[in-house]
């Protein structure tokens, strides 16, 4: 980040190579944002090497305030550079703008056309931005959460799989990797929504899982026929390491067995994985123009809870 100065109010913080640093920006996080699931410093730093694009981690000088700045751009020039805030309600000013104006900062110079901000809900820092700092409403993904020890009997998988299918982990059919990853893959250059989808190999996605402390080949589920062919991928990744909470970081089905009820299979087996592996819940956001996908979380027994709100500035 030598190309951009550090507003006055705000420190960064190097919190791979810097192990009291860290320490910090972990502290000043979980202290500012209780009511989100508690961050470790392995945590943090997997964050960074798993990122695929700059992170920037920074604090304010008296710790009420932690903040990360993630810039990603794809091969097709889609990026924007995203700002998570962590403090209570509004920081007011000039806190704020010193963090708006680093943020626009870096976009503008990795040349990506806009920040953006998300948080469920309407926590005080979102508004500050669109009420003083021009940010506009984005999109609404709407957010569905599965209590797992009430689940209902449509939220877990069949003791017999319909269709003759059957259903495995890359931790034990490591040989299904390269097709799993080509329906991981097709599914997120599908999925609805203005984001960055950057370039990967299936060399990088199972790398990253090997680094990850919150998810690994064996939440990696797999719904496939006798002859090996994949039509579902799904993927659990802990809200945090060590915790019993998880999201749906993945749910894809291959696009020659879209339109066949595949999606509502792959959603049950996440549901039985999280019971298995003991979870308590399990949440998945869902872009709004994904209609199918919202009407299968509801009929698969999952709950909707309030949105996670992008509010959106061009870096003009």
């Amino acid at each position: 980040m030598t190309d951009t100065a550090t507003p006055a109010g705000l420190e960064v913080l190097d919190v791979v190579e810097d192990s009291t640093a860290c320490l910090r920006f972990v502290a000043v996080r979980n202290e500012a944002r209780p009511d989100l699931e508690l961050k470790s410093p392995a945590d943090v730093t997997s964050d960074v090497a798993r990122a695929p694009g700059e992170v920037i981690h920074l604090v304010d000088h008296a710790d009420t305030l932690a903040a990360r700045l993630l810039t990603v751009r794809d091969a097709a020039n889609v990026g924007s550079t995203y700002l998570s805030v962590f403090t209570q309600g509004d920081p007011g000013e000039p806190l704020l703008g010193d963090l708006v104006e680093l943020a626009m900062s870096r976009a503008r110079a990795l040349e990506v056309p806009d920040v953006r901000c998300s948080d469920i809900g309407d926590p005080g820092h979102l508004l500050a931005l669109q009420s003083r700092h021009e940010f506009q409403e984005g999109t609404r993904w709407r957010r569905f959460e599965l209590d797992v020890a009430m689940a209902p009997d449509e939220a877990l998988l069949p003791p017999i799989v319909p269709g003759g299918l059957s259903t495995d982990t890359l931790l034990t059919r490591p040989d299904l990797s390269y097709a799993a990853f080509r329906t991981a893959h097709e599914g997120l250059l599908d999925a609805p929504g203005d984001f960055p989808r950057p370039e990967q190999s299936p060399e990088t996605w199972l790398a990253a899982l090997e680094e990850s402390p919150v998810s690994d080949r064996g939440d990696v589920l797999i719904l496939h026929d006798s002859r090996d062919v994949v039509f579902a991928v799904v993927q659990l990744e802990l809200l945090a390491s060590g915790s019993r909470h998880a999201c749906l970081e993945l749910l894809a089905v291959a696009r020659q067995h879209r339109g066949r009820g595949m999606a509502r299979l792959a959603k049950q087996l996440a549901g039985e994985h999280a019971r298995q592996r003991g979870l308590l819940s399990v949440s998945a956001l869902v872009h709004p123009d994904n209609e199918a996908m919202c009407a299968t979380n509801i009929s698969c027994g999952w709950t909707e809870g309030a949105p996670r709100r992008t509010v959106v500035r061009l870096a003009r």
